[in-house]
């Protein structure tokens, strides 16, 4: 069927990312209201409702309005059930139109859904979806010695390139060469896969002998693994460093919307090419779902077995965020007791107090980095396993200056 004109398409996907946003996390069946006037549906009031539902701020995603007896506004019903099947209906009811949705028959079809309202979001704004693209893909120097290896950065769920500089920028100084890989976080981690098979084919076919190496985080490893492991790989993986990547998920994966959001709210701030449309577009939680323990995905991951030929790392972090937190808040009171004051009576004991408090939090391990358990960083078949006093983000980000806590251990087997 032809999808209608511009402000359809983005009628269709918006409605689908209302059911998408709760249902296909196993939320309770609901139906969505959207008022008409007169007939009449305001495309701003279905943004308000779309930014609700989807915690956005209250933008503007789209302008104008649409007949709903009219043919383009059935043509809008007949799009949305097209998609939606069995799982739910579309329908005008009085003065609203109402989306109804059964969560029992949209739980087998939420890729399938949310793959619809991406391609539909894209197509409803091409200009803002080619901007997006942009950002993602596989990053390269203009200039390759294929007599060295070529090391490539892959970041984790809901971030972007930008995270991958510090690391990038050490290994550079060590004389290696460093290249990127990004992809829409939220999307389904196979997509990835097939994004970062093609373009590691295309870079095979014009340098045959040179060896690539991959550092990833996160879920970066998934993605990683998922092409050297499944049936598009075309070789050339030398080594495969996967630092905190939830090889068995993560029970995290449920709280994936507060990064989100946070990553598109930093995007606003600072990106001048965002657009509202980026937020659908980069996926509407497939990843996260995938990340859930059980999970199908993971369950193919597990039966995969280790490629030969490429040696493999795991490194994962015994300590959970708050410890380092804590121990940064007591350091930093500590530091209000200073000069003279910090030798009187009741002060100085105040402040050898938090700072014991802060040495405590500092060096209090256990068994995960937070997100990421250490029984789900490691790999049947991976006996290199590194262990370190890190959360999720101190094992790969630079932390007051200092380096990440995992770079010893990759400097020690990346570019050799």
């Amino acid at each position: 069927m032809r999808i209608f004109g511009f402000a359809g398409r983005w009628l269709a996907g918006a409605l689908l990312a209302i059911s998408l946003s709760g249902l296909c996390m196993g939320a309770a069946a609901r139906e969505q209201r959207v008022p008409l006037k007169n007939g009449i549906l305001h495309i701003a009031d279905l943004s308000a409702a779309v930014c609700h539902e989807m915690d956005l701020p209250g933008f503007s995603l789209a302008s104008g309005d649409v007949a709903m007896n009219s043919p383009q506004g059935a043509q809008l019903i007949d799009a949305v059930n097209l998609t939606l099947g069995q799982a739910g209906h579309l329908s005008v009811d009085g003065n609203a139109l109402l989306l109804r949705v059964d969560p029992d028959k949209l739980a087998s079809r939420c890729d399938e859904l949310a793959r619809a309202t991406r391609v539909l979001a894209a197509a409803a704004s091409p200009d803002a979806t080619l901007r997006q693209a942009k950002r993602w893909g596989l990053f390269v120097p203009t200039s390759i010695d294929p007599n060295r290896p070529l090391i490539i950065l892959i970041h984790g769920i809901d971030s972007d390139r930008g995270m991958l500089v510090p690391l990038a920028d050490l290994l550079t100084h060590e004389g290696n060469q460093v290249g990127f890989f990004s992809y829409a976080g939220d999307q389904p981690i196979d997509d990835s896969a097939a994004s970062l098979a093609q373009k590691l084919a295309d870079l095979r076919a014009l340098y045959p002998t040179l060896r690539v190496q991959i550092v990833a985080h996160s879920m970066g490893g998934l993605v990683a693994r998922d092409y050297i492991e499944g049936p598009a790989y075309v070789g050339g993986i030398d080594r495969l460093i996967m630092v905190g990547t939830p090889n068995a998920g993560s029970s995290w994966s449920k709280l994936r919307f507060i990064l989100s959001i946070q990553q598109h709210y930093n995007l606003w701030r600072n990106d001048p090419d965002w657009s509202p449309s980026w937020y659908v577009t980069e996926g509407v939680g497939e990843a996260g779902r995938e990340l859930a323990p059980g999970s199908p995905f993971l369950k193919k991951m597990a039966s995969l077995p280790r490629r030969p030929g490429v040696s493999y790392t795991a490194i994962a972090g015994t300590q959970h965020p708050a410890s380092r937190i804590s121990s940064e808040c007591c350091e930093g009171m500590a530091g209000w007791f200073s000069g003279r004051v910090g030798n009187w009576w009741g002060f100085r004991q105040c402040k050898n107090g938090l700072k014991s408090a802060a040495y405590y939090y500092r060096h209090d391990t256990g068994e995960s980095d937070g997100p990421v358990t250490v029984a789900s960083a490691k790999l049947a078949g991976v006996d290199d396993l590194v262990l370190l006093p890190a959360d999720h983000i101190a094992l790969f980000l630079p932390i007051d200056g200092h380096p990440p806590v995992a770079w010893e251990a990759i400097r020690a087997r990346a570019g050799k």
